[in-house]
């Protein structure tokens, strides 16, 4: 994962001029106190900070428990937390567009009944993209990028309906026309699309407008 700078061991690290290091994270007082009370260790825990160069000239740190710099060298960090891009647009996607955590209860019972009927709506938007993928007609002129369907209008055009497929209330050309809709909405791939990391700590708007919630 990676790490904030802020911390003593993070600046000691990049001062240092290494690329990876195993070094021990010592236990805060904030973190004694929980510890103690829930009867948790509070000694350091050893692990490894990586440093990687982005193409901006920033180096960033990344921390990880794979402490054998033998059998995982640090050239491999790069790419492999690049490789976790996927699961965070997931997150994003259940966070922000689905709004999973604005639960309409406060009963476990009703939570639990919010949480997977939001689960249930994702995933059937992911299979409404794999039948709607084949009806993708190839462009006759050659594009620049390639284009994905865009999951958000799949997930707006599932939403009011799901109940009256599960329902058995909806005919099979409703469904076939929200698949020939969806089919028709993409959005366009950019490879290697990089944006300036802003520190979100302090803004008091948890949902923003450009991340429109769907549900």
């Amino acid at each position: 994962m990676r790490i904030v700078k802020s911390s003593n061991v993070v600046k000691g690290f990049l001062e240092s001029g290494k690329y990876s290091d195993i070094v021990d994270f010592p236990c805060i007082e904030k973190s004694l106190r929980r510890c103690r009370k829930d009867k948790i260790s509070t000694e350091s825990l050893r692990l490894r900070l990586v440093r990687v160069d982005l193409p901006s000239g920033e180096a960033e740190v990344l921390v990880t428990s794979l402490t054998d710099q033998q059998a995982y060298p640090t050239s491999l960090f790069a790419n492999l937390y690049h490789q976790r891009w996927g699961v965070e647009e997931d997150y994003k996607v259940l966070k922000n567009r689905l709004n999973i955590e604005n639960y309409s209860s406060v009963s476990v019972e009703g939570i639990l009944q919010d949480l997977h009927a939001k689960l249930l709506t994702k995933n059937l938007a992911a299979s409404a993209i794999h039948d709607a993928k084949q009806k993708i007609k190839k462009p006759k002129n050659n594009r620049l990028y390639e284009y994905k369907i865009n999951f958000t209008f799949a997930i707006n055009q599932l939403k009011d309906n799901v109940v009256r497929f599960i329902m058995k209330l909806a005919e099979f050309e409703l469904y076939e026309l929200l698949i020939s809709k969806i089919s028709k909405n993409l959005s366009v791939i950019r490879p290697d699309r990089k944006f300036f990391r802003q520190d979100r700590r302090n803004k008091t708007n948890k949902y923003p407008m450009n991340y429109k919630r769907m549900c």
